[in-house]
């Protein structure tokens, strides 16, 4: 059983999706699946039973759409269509353990037309330093709950290390910068949305 769209349409055994021995079948949280056969030694028996699929754990997630640009051009960093096919996809890559995801998208600060944040993470020491360049973007759109995990929707990032987005362990951080809830707070750019969505 399977909750995402990638893994079920996948030809196991070169067997194509919702044929006969389809071994990949789509369920979602909270539904249940149902056995109505069984085959064994090639005997194939009717049968009855449900499972439940539960939820193991719900997360609360928030998708902040930053903006950029300048005053008479200004826009969002991510497209509809983007921010609704990875809120999608998310979703559905979590559910295969039994995460349900929360999802809320808000609009966000403005960024400018780009950030370099190759310094990030500063490692000084046993410790992790989120810049000020990334912990402003942090500050003008914080989380609405200390379990809320807030998701920053950048353009791509420039600079030379210029990667598809950043997370920092909370537990690497400062106390300060772990007190902030910093490290519940993740950058993506838009190369993560084409290599992940």
């Amino acid at each position: 059983m399977v909750s995402d769209q990638v893994d079920d349409i996948f030809p196991v055994d070169q067997v194509a999706d919702e044929a006969k021995n389809d071994r990949t079948l789509k369920v979602q949280l909270s539904g249940t699946a149902v056995v109505s056969e069984v085959k064994l030694n090639n005997v194939v028996s009717a049968a009855d039973a449900r499972v439940p699929v539960r939820i193991k754990k719900t997360v609360q997630v928030k998708m902040v759409n930053c903006q950029y640009g300048i005053p008479r051009f200004k826009g969002s960093c991510w497209s509809d269509d983007d921010v609704r096919s990875t809120k999608e996809a998310l979703k559905q890559r979590y559910a295969q353990v039994g995460i349900q995801l929360e999802i809320s998208v808000v609009q966000g600060p403005d960024i400018g037309l780009g950030r370099d944040i190759s310094e990030y993470p500063n490692l000084n020491g046993n410790q992790m330093n989120i810049p000020e360049e990334t912990t402003d973007i942090f500050d003008a759109a914080p989380a609405s709950n200390p379990d809320e995990i807030v998701l920053y929707l950048i353009g791509y990032l420039s600079g030379p290390a210029a990667p598809s987005g950043c997370a920092t362990p909370e537990k690497f951080l400062s106390e300060a910068q772990r007190s902030a809830g910093y490290g519940r707070r993740k950058l993506f750019s838009v190369k993560f949305f084409k290599a992940f969505g």
